[in-house]
């Protein structure tokens, strides 16, 4: 910068050095500081950092009466630098070249499994893009369980890739460079919200929810036993196991257990609901989930739960024509036949639970049978094997007999 006159000699008489500051059209680069002149001269640093045109302002600071009239530059072309790390962008946010991010915005909340597109950008130290900058760029997020987009180029330093998340929460989004010449960027945190409410899920002991897994769950299904009640969690979610808290459909749990009673229809809270469920059939038994509240939510079924007998606490007796039914009121099945006198005939005793279903794991127990015959021989006492038994009996006496 010269102070000058009007014909643009430089003055060095009589000259009150001014103080001058130097602007650009550049809105991100750092001016340099304000300064005198020496000798109606001096020479000043600039640096811009944003590709395209600017020009240069130089202005004298003084008070009025003393100030020098400002002079501006010609256009100055201002061309990008080398090419040292990618930016990416998502959406809600756009490029701010030369500026300290490169960007401005926030992320916008995503849903799962909506698909939505983020650009890659190679660019200089200052965020130019740098159309001569082509990296193989790999995107890759924070969701464990989204399928990521295919490895891509950069077409004239860019590329957009579609990006599908599955798991609710929060995420970020890489863009990495896969030779490692240029710095992988990482987007901000990203939220991302459930997408509508579409099936139920249903958790038993052993299972914890997974959302955005294929299975939306983990674990395998405890081991229950008659007579001991235990939760279940039915959850309202999305296609993806993402628990929806605005659902609230009424929800019936169901179990192939025949002599169980059900817990009561429930609508959902928040998008969940837990039930008590008490077995009363040793065994195999699922667990079914239905929507009975009109919403048309796909119904979910457990995995097999192995349900093992209660306590031994009772005898049961068997006489011919009688089945064991496990889990039901009386434990058995079929109607009393007649027997004739003399001719001998096969009971059956077991030992078992609470519920009439049979416990294996009792051995040696001395069993006597009884009758209100007088006059029959009654059978030996013996010792159950695995919980059960058989005898013969004989009666002697026409009528009726208990025994």
């Amino acid at each position: 910068v010269n102070c000058v006159d009007n014909y643009y000699n430089i003055a060095t008489t009589g000259v009150t050095q001014p103080q001058v500051r130097i602007t650009t059209s550049d809105a991100y680069d750092s001016e340099p500081a304000v300064a005198l002149l020496v000798n109606s001269t001096k020479t000043f640093s600039v640096n811009l950092v944003t590709m395209g045109s600017a020009i240069i302002t130089a202005e004298d600071t003084l008070a009025a009466g003393t100030n020098y009239l400002s002079d501006v530059s010609p256009s100055i072309t201002v061309g990008v630098g080398a090419a040292v790390k990618l930016q990416l962008l998502v959406p809600g946010e756009g490029a701010v070249a030369g500026s300290g991010t490169g960007k401005t915005g926030t992320p916008t909340a995503r849903t799962t499994g909506t698909a939505f597109n983020v650009t890659v950008n190679c660019v200089d130290a200052n965020w130019n893009k740098v159309v001569t900058a082509n990296p193989q760029v790999d995107i890759f997020t924070s969701d464990l369980y989204d399928t990521e987009p295919s490895e891509a180029f950069l077409s004239a330093g860019t590329k957009t890739y579609s990006v599908t998340l599955v798991t609710a929460g929060t995420t970020v989004v890489t863009a990495k460079d896969l030779a490692s010449v240029y710095t992988e960027s990482i987007s901000p945190s990203i939220t991302v919200n459930p997408n509508t409410v579409v099936k139920l899920q249903l958790l038993v002991p052993g299972e914890g929810a997974v959302p955005g897994y294929s299975g939306g769950k983990t674990g395998t299904p405890a081991n229950q036993t008659v007579g001991t009640a235990f939760t279940v969690t039915v959850n309202g979610v999305d296609a993806n196991w993402n628990l929806v808290s605005s659902a609230g459909t009424t929800v019936k749990v169901a179990t192939s257990d025949l002599y169980d009673t059900e817990p009561a229809n429930a609508a959902l809270v928040a998008g969940t609901k837990t039930f008590s469920v008490t077995p009363k059939t040793a065994g195999i038994m699922v667990i079914t989930a239905s929507d009975v509240g009109g919403t048309g939510l796909t119904n979910n079924v457990s995995p097999n739960i192995t349900v093992g007998v209660g306590a031994a606490v009772k005898l049961q007796l068997l006489v011919p024509s009688e089945t064991a039914l496990p889990g039901s009121g009386t434990g058995k099945a079929g109607s009393m036949i007649s027997e004739t006198a003399g001719n001998p005939f096969i009971v059956t005793v077991n030992c078992v639970d609470a519920n009439w279903n049979k416990v294996i794991s009792v051995n040696g127990t001395n069993i006597t049978i009884t009758t209100s015959d007088p006059y029959d021989t009654e059978p030996t006492s013996l010792t159950l094997g695995a919980g059960t038994s058989t005898f013969n009996v004989t009666l002697q006496k026409a009528g009726t007999t208990v025994i």
